[in-house]
């Protein structure tokens, strides 16, 4: 696992970077005990697309990234959820209001990754500040793409109540 300093990550957040090392990745396949583990090309874009679509659909709700990333033919793997890209981008304008409303800063960093075939699964590290009261929680993040590598369907864990019971929230 990458060393992080939480304040320089923090601060790098509200400045609008993260201020952190690039994503450590780790390859699907055995690499030779010792040896930088390799990574194809198609795994490594799969990859890039996961990173941003942690940091800007998730980290800063943006709906432009949203449309880019995801493929027409979306769907959530929740229950109960209304299917398709239409209404999740909907879900993403009511979450930035949501973040706006409650935090003063909020971002999300990738620190690891996997890729393997169609799927790439990272490991975040979710930033926020409320007033003089700050939070970290790690994030886990599971993507499946198609043919041109666009999301299909995505499945992420957080544990926000967390996040709230650090920042002295009310649930």
């Amino acid at each position: 696992m990458a060393s992080i300093d939480r304040r320089t990550a923090i601060a790098g957040m509200l400045a609008g970077t993260a201020g952190l090392a690039p994503v450590r990745t780790i390859a699907a396949q055995e690499a030779t005990p010792g040896a930088a583990p390799e990574m194809d090309a198609r795994s490594q874009e799969r990859l890039r697309r996961a990173t941003r679509w942690e940091t800007a659909v998730y980290g800063r709700s943006d709906v432009g990234a949203l449309r880019e990333l995801a493929s027409p033919d979306f769907r959530s793997p929740y229950p109960g959820r209304e299917p398709g890209l239409e209404a999740l981008a909907i879900r993403l304008e009511n979450r930035a209001a949501y973040i706006a409303e409650t935090y003063d800063s909020y971002g999300v960093v990738v620190d690891e990754a996997v890729a393997s075939g169609d799927v790439v699964v990272t490991r975040t590290i979710v930033l926020t500040a409320k007033g003089d009261q700050s939070a970290t929680v790690i994030g886990l993040s599971w993507y499946v793409f198609d043919a041109d590598d666009l999301v299909t369907t995505t499945w992420s864990l957080i544990d926000q109540e967390t996040i709230d019971d650090l920042l002295g929230l009310e649930g």
